[in-house]
C-alpha cells in the first residue's frame, strides 16, 4: 500500500476511536445521573416514612407497657371507683363570707363594748370548707398551708352599744380599735384560741378606720378559724368593707 494511503487509512480510523471514547462518557454521566436521582429518591421516601414509623414505634411501646388487669400484682389493681377530677386530692379548697347582718355578740360593761367574734355568712367556696354551727368559724376541710385574710371597718357613725357608748366610750378624740385572726386546733384536749393575725389602730368621732391582715400557716383538718374584734357594734355590714376569707396553697 503505497504510503499516502496508509497515512490516510490510519487517520481514519484515530477519529472513529475518538467518538467512540466520547459516546462511552456520555452513557456514563447518564448512568451516573441516574443513580444521583435514584438515592435522592430513595431519600426524600424515607425522610416522608420517618413520621410514620415513629407513631408505630410509639404504639408499639404504648401496647408493650399495657399490662393486662388479670396479670396485674393484687397490691397494684385498682379497687372501686376511678378518682374524679372534683375529687379531694385535685380540688384546692377556698371560701370568702361576708360579715352576717348579726354583727355584734357583745355586751357594754360600764359603757364599754366587750370584744367578741364576728358572725360570717358564706358567699362563695369550693371544696369541703363549712361554718361551725355558731357560724363564726371557718373548719379547715384538709391538712395543709392556707392563705388567711380579712378585712374589718370600723365606723363611728356607728354608735349603739346598749345606747350609751360611741367608739366605745361617750368621749371625745381617737378611740383604739383592733382584730385579731385565731384559730383552734383539735390535737390538744382543751383546744384555746390563739391569736395569728392582729392589727391596731385609732378612729375619729364620726370616721371609717378599714383594718386588713393576711398571711400563711400550716393548719390540719377541723382546725377552727375565726375573726375577733375589738368594738363588733361599729362594724360597718357592707360586703366591700368587711369580709373574710382562706384558700389551700399547698
Amino acid at each position: 500500500m503505497p504510503f499516502g494511503e496508509l497515512r490516510s487509512a490510519s487517520g481514519r480510523s484515530g477519529g472513529g476511536g475518538g467518538c467512540n471514547r466520547c459516546g462511552r462518557c456520555c452513557k456514563k454521566r447518564e448512568v451516573e445521573a441516574l443513580r444521583c436521582l435514584c438515592g435522592l429518591g430513595f431519600l426524600g421516601m424515607f425522610l416522608l416514612a420517618l413520621p410514620v414509623l415513629y407513631l408505630i414505634r410509639a404504639k408499639a411501646v404504648e401496647k408493650a407497657e399495657e399490662i393486662p388487669m388479670e396479670r396485674m400484682p393484687a397490691a397494684q389493681k385498682q379497687h372501686g371507683n376511678p378518682l374524679c377530677n372534683n375529687s379531694d386530692a385535685t380540688i384546692r379548697p377556698s371560701v370568702h363570707a361576708r360579715v352576717n347582718s348579726n354583727i355584734s355578740r357583745s355586751k357594754c360593761v360600764n359603757g364599754n363594748p366587750v370584744a367578741s367574734n364576728l358572725l360570717w355568712d358564706i358567699q362563695s367556696k369550693e371544696g369541703k370548707f363549712r361554718l361551725d354551727e355558731e357560724n363564726v368559724s371557718f373548719i379547715i376541710p384538709k391538712d395543709g398551708r392556707y392563705f388567711v385574710y380579712t378585712q374589718v371597718t370600723f365606723s363611728c357613725s356607728r354608735c349603739h352599744c346598749g345606747g350609751n357608748s360611741c367608739c366605745g366610750m361617750k368621749t371625745r378624740g381617737p378611740k383604739n380599735v383592733w382584730l385579731e385572726v385565731k384559730y383552734e386546733t383539735l390535737e390538744y384536749s382543751a383546744p384555746k384560741p390563739t391569736v395569728f393575725l392582729m392589727s391596731t389602730s385609732s378612729i375619729e368621732t364620726q370616721s371609717h378606720r378599714c383594718l386588713y391582715v393576711a398571711g400563711v400557716r400550716l393548719f390540719k383538718k377541723d382546725d377552727k378559724v375565726m375573726v375577733n374584734v375589738s368594738n363588733p357594734a361599729l362594724v360597718e355590714p357592707e360586703t366591700h368593707f368587711t369580709f373574710f376569707g382562706a384558700y389551700f396553697v399547698g
